[in-house]
């Protein structure tokens, strides 16, 4: 028992010390190079190293050479049990203000190694809140909105696409 112990211990240090020494820099301009095929381009922003986690400062998304938004903090914890994407305050592009507010205030991705398939997402903003899943193996996207009354107000017009349920919320679903 005391040698499984050990063993675990000892493991686990590797594993701790194998993702605070891993090249999340060079692994985050790694994955930008794979986007740029998709015409996803990522730029002007500041990637830092923070032990466990990734920080990026004032990052411009610019899809098929069209600014899609400005995100003023991403931090990215990849730790393999758990793994997450926090965004902090979005500005969408003003090509997006006929159909939804412009301002996300934060957002939050994250995986679980106990349901592998599965992405969530939470997300806040002017326009409410939306709860997101996609299902990589059924290909299938889902989405819970809270609309606040700005959103309901003034975008009742992208509101359609969705099905009203009966607690005032609003929900989504579509295979990819």
């Amino acid at each position: 028992m005391v040698k499984f112990l050990k063993f675990f211990g000892y493991f686990l240090f590797f594993c701790g010390a194998l993702l605070f020494f891993l090249p999340k820099v060079h692994l985050y301009y790694l994955l930008e190079q794979e986007l740029e095929p998709l015409s996803v381009v990522i730029t002007d922003e500041h990637a830092k190293d923070k032990g466990f986690t990734l920080a990026i400062e004032d990052a411009l998304v610019v899809v098929k050479g069209i600014e899609g938004a400005q995100i003023a903090s991403i931090d990215v914890a990849l730790l393999g049990f758990f793994n997450s994407v926090e965004l902090q305050e979005i500005k969408l592009s003003e090509a997006a203000k006929s159909f939804v507010p412009l301002h996300v205030a934060h957002a939050k991705i994250s995986h679980v190694f106990y349901m592998p398939t599965l992405l969530k997402a939470e997300i806040t903003g002017e326009f409410g809140e939306a709860f997101c899943e996609f299902d990589l193996l059924e290909r299938e996207f889902r989405a819970r909105i809270l609309p606040s009354q700005t959103m309901v107000k003034n975008f009742a017009h992208t509101l359609r696409n969705f099905k009203k349920e009966e607690n005032g919320e609003y929900s989504y679903a579509k295979n990819i």
